[in-house]
Parts: structure tokens; C-alpha cells; sequence
């Protein structure tokens, strides 16, 4: 039911450095034998292979694309995803068929290493590109933070073809980040809280809800952590979407008076 918003956040950002570059999605799922999926990838002989990793994906993920770096050994591999938010020495050391990872936000890194992907003399400026050179020396660029300006900037990820909008909801992200630290999330580590302006997260809803999209489920890590932007949000949702659902996550301790009054004045069945 789940597909990834990496893959179109990650494909519009990269249209401006890399324009390029044709596209394609290989999708599949954990039960899925990994010499299929390889063989699936490798059919179209790709220069790049690229994935998102985390927790419940990783096992999967490399077995795949061992697979896939043994049957075509020039094709270059970058990773991404919270697996890759610590040190990676000691990955890019034991995985040899690994040619970078991208610590942080992928959106500032993917366009410039697929412009420089033969050159890597230019990597060295690559924000959060962490990778080993042809001498077997590891290299670290830090933290990839996207800027709250420049993710207003780029086009919405409904906007590329690989936006999935066939499944039973629509993933939607208005706020990136976390103000707090659980031990076991990783969200607080990909930097300060950042949010899209109301009237982008108004524009892009609206232009979803056209495409006969009803369910939405917003990846926003804490909803309520800015009161007065969650009694907007809410409003919105009650007077231009009163015939959707939305599953939200919440800390249950940011309920302001304001923010009670704005649950329950939602119509009956909206939040989740």
C-alpha cells in the first residue's frame, strides 16, 4: 500500500542539474526473490542505480543490488535513506559495491552527482555525499539540508510521473524534521524543523484532491509541534475537504487549547 515519496521528490529536484538523465523505477516487494529484481534492473542496462534504505529494507535493498553491481560492474550505485544518517566508514569499507551514499536530504545531492557521476574530482562539494575513492579512501561531506526556500522552489513531487497516485492514499510532506530527539526515530537527525508555506501545502492538496485523491497521509513527523500552524491546517482540511480523510501523527502533549477546539470541530471520521 506504501509507495516511497523519495523517488519523485528526489526525480524533480534532480531535473535542473541533470536533465539528462532518463528515469526509470524498478518497484518490488520484501518477499520478492532478489535475483528477479536484479535481473529487472540490470534489463535496461542503467548507468545509476539508486534506492532509498531504511530499517525494514535494507536486508532486502542489498541483496538486490549485489546482485545488480555483479552483473554489470561499471554501473554506479547511490544510496540514501535514514540507514546513512551515522558514520559510513565502516559500510563503504565492508560494501564494496556501494560508490556512495548521501547522508541528510537527498534533493541538494542527487542533481550535482549525476552531473559530476564520472568526475569524481567534484564530489568534494556534493553536500552529504559520503563515498571511497579508487585508492580505497573514504571521504565525508557532512550533513545534505535542504533549505526551507529552496524546498518551496522545487516543483511538487505530484508534479513527476512517478508520484503514485493508485493506491488506497496519498503520501504528503509539509514539515521535514523534528523539534524532538526519540531514541528510536531518526527524523530530529536530518536537521531543524522546516515547512513548506500554507498556501504551497493549500496548492498542492488542491491539485491532488483533482486527481480524485481522497485519503492523505501526511508524513509530517509532529503535526501539532507549531500550534497556530496546526489550527490552520485544520481549518483547511474541515472547509475545503470535509469529504476526506487525513492520518496525521501527533505528540500528544501539543494540545493548546486552540488545537482542541480545531479537533473537535472537524467533521466526524476526517482525522486519523
Amino acid at each position: 500500500s506504501h509507495a516511497s515519496l523519495a523517488l519523485p521528490c528526489l526525480h524533480v529536484a534532480a531535473q535542473a542539474a541533470a536533465p539528462e538523465w532518463e528515469w526509470r523505477a524498478v518497484a518490488g516487494v520484501i518477499a520478492d526473490p532478489p535475483g528477479v529484481l536484479a535481473a529487472q534492473v540490470a534489463e535496461s542496462a542503467p548507468d545509476v542505480v539508486a534506492a532509498t534504505v531504511y530499517l525494514f529494507n535494507r536486508a532486502a535493498v542489498f541483496a538486490v543490488l549485489r546482485r545488480v553491481k555483479a552483473l554489470l560492474p561499471a554501473c554506479r550505485i547511490l544510496l540514501g535513506g535514514p540507514e546513512f544518517l551515522g558514520d559510513n566508514r565502516a559500510l563503504l569499507e565492508s560494501e564494496p559495491w556501494i560508490d556512495a551514499v548521501v547522508r541528510g536530504d537527498g534533493e541538494p545531492a542527487i542533481g550535482p552527482w549525476l552531473a559530476t557521476v564520472d568526475r569524481p574530482a567534484a564530489w568534494p562539494a556534493i553536500p552529504g555525499l559520503c563515498w571511497r575513492d579508487a585508492a580505497g579512501a573514504c571521504h565525508d561531506n557532512g550533513l545534505a539540508l535542504l533549505a526551507a526556500e529552496a524546498w518551496a522552489a522545487l516543483p511538487a513531487p505530484h508534479t513527476s510521473p512517478f508520484f503514485f497516485s493508485d493506491r488506497p492514499f496519498a503520501q504528503v510532506e509539509t514539515v521535514r524534521g523534528c523539534p524532538h530527539a526519540c531514541a528510536f526515530c531518526t527524523s530530529a537527525r536530518t536537521g531543524p524543523p522546516r515547512q513548506l508555506p500554507l498556501d504551497r501545502v493549500a496548492a498542492d492538496l488542491a491539485a491532488l484532491y483533482r486527481r480524485g485523491l481522497r485519503d492523505f497521509r501526511l508524513i509530517d513527523r509532529t503535526f501539532n509541534a507549531d500550534p497556530r500552524r496546526t489550527v490552520a491546517l485544520l481549518r483547511l482540511f474541515r472547509e475545503a475537504y470535509a469529504d476526506c480523510h487525513f492520518h496525521l501523527e501527533w505528540h500528544p502533549a501539543g494540545l493548546a487549547a486552540a488545537v482542541r477546539d480545531a479537533l473537535q470541530a472537524a467533521p466526524a471520521g476526517q482525522l486519523h
